[in-house]
């Protein structure tokens, strides 16, 4: 039987986390929640997601901190996309540049994230397949 895929939701409006894990685990995902930057990185090592979804404004942590820290805070690290109410360019490129895969700005739609989060583990796993056969013919 296959592995689901585990997703990681890090934000601190319960609203947000509640329709995004019902959303998600309707879509097959198994989802862990969040409240704040000390609980994500609690969560990330114990659940080692595939990938996680974010807010930068946490009430206890700098968000591009934050997703430096999940990125090495289990063996494989897990996609990062970033959910966030900011928009300006300098934290979308901060955010980009410290590692995260999408940038989605809230108000959100709960059909694109889900999109999003297809393609992006669409784009990693072809990327996996791409690096087994370099290697093989390396």
């Amino acid at each position: 039987m296959p592995t689901r895929t585990k997703i990681l939701i890090v934000d601190e409006d319960t609203d947000v986390l509640r329709l995004l894990q019902v959303k998600l685990s309707r879509a097959g995902y198994t989802v862990s929640r969040a409240r704040d930057g000390c609980e994500a990185q609690e969560v990330a090592t114990s659940e080692q997601p595939h990938l996680v979804l974010m807010e930068l404004l946490l009430p206890d942590t700098d968000g591009v901190e934050l997703l430096g820290q999940l990125r090495t805070a289990t063996p494989t690290p897990p996609l990062t996309l970033i959910l966030s109410a900011k928009t300006e360019d300098a934290m979308i490129a901060a955010a980009l540049t410290a590692g995260a895969v999408d940038y989605i700005t809230k108000p959100f739609s709960p059909q694109g994230v889900l999109e999003r989060i297809r393609i992006a583990l669409i784009r990693a796993s072809l990327l996996t397949v791409t690096d087994k056969v370099q290697d093989h013919y390396a």
